[in-house]
């Protein structure tokens, strides 16, 4: 499956996003968890190709970021999780983003 986001700068400045994909599990309450001690036997962050580390977005500048979303052939059927985490930075602050979020992925296998 082929899935897309494109990210949008809205500043003036120019703006490096840093991105990573990471583990994730939802625990009973619905709340999202990382997992401890490796990684989480439902994650489908290893699923997942095209994401590039980082990207460059110069002001009012859009960038389409195309993945793919493999399913390894016999995974049993269920729902798998990940986070894709992305950071800005600019050039005046390169250490200290200045916009952080997380989008949560789901994968249900039927």
């Amino acid at each position: 499956r082929v899935v897309g986001l494109t990210l949008e700068n809205l500043t003036e400045d120019t703006l490096t996003v840093s991105t990573s994909l990471q583990d994730m599990t939802v625990d009973e309450t619905g709340s999202e968890q990382a997992p401890a001690g490796g990684p989480s036997p439902n994650s489908c962050a290893g699923w997942i190709t095209g994401i590039p580390e980082t990207v460059t977005l110069f002001p009012r500048q859009q960038h389409r970021i195309v993945a793919t979303i493999a399913v390894p052939p016999q995974t049993a059927k269920g729902t798998y999780q990940g986070t894709l985490a992305l950071s800005a930075s600019t050039p005046r602050h390169p250490e200290s983003p200045e916009f952080q979020t997380e989008a949560m992925i789901v994968v249900t296998v039927p």
